[in-house]
């Protein structure tokens, strides 16, 4: 009886391990990056989506129009591209310190600064700021982005947008040109 295990058992592992080999390396995974464009410009911002039958996966579109997303399921995509997020705030007009990059005058004197007074928190070029101080963002802010291009509202929707793309295992590259 003994025997007749160990003889179960290792039909049950050679009949199994050339699946498990076969398995093995296979990889339902690829990763995706191009270009994404409007009337043949890059676009400067934004996010682009890939939904997928298993979840989705976005990018930031970066100042020269490219994306990458570094795993994202095989098969068929449906893509949405949106710049909303990237043209700063809507001009509503509801509230007039949104946007403007200004602080709000609590504690200032009636009737504003007067000459002579510092105007903003920035030190004034070249001077000496203890090292601690230069490398904060208050002292070292970085240079504003251009705000990205408006695209038509239907490219934010990846059931309105028409774009498709299929995944396949292993690096690619899609461009985008919308229209």
């Amino acid at each position: 009886m003994r025997d007749l295990s160990r003889v179960a058992l290792r039909f049950v592992l050679i009949a199994v391990s050339p699946l498990l080999l076969l398995t093995t390396g296979c990889s339902s995974e690829g990763s995706i990056s191009g270009t994404i464009s409007f009337e043949g410009k890059p676009l400067t911002g934004g996010k682009v989506l890939f939904w997928t039958s298993t979840g989705s996966q976005t990018a930031d579109i970066q100042q020269d129009g490219t994306y990458t997303i570094p795993k994202i399921a095989t098969g068929s995509a449906k893509i949405a591209v949106d710049t909303s997020s990237a043209r700063g705030p809507a001009s509503s007009g509801t509230n007039p310190m949104m946007g403007s990059g200004m602080m709000p005058n609590k504690g200032l004197p009636p009737g504003g600064l007067k000459d002579g007074q510092p105007k903003n928190m920035q030190p004034s070029k070249g001077a000496d700021l203890p090292a601690a101080m230069a490398d904060t963002p208050l002292y070292n802010t970085p240079a504003k982005r251009a705000p990205a291009q408006k695209i038509p509202d239907n490219y934010a929707d990846p059931e309105k947008s028409g774009l498709t793309y299929t995944i396949v295992s292993g690096p690619q590259t899609h461009n985008i040109d919308l229209k």
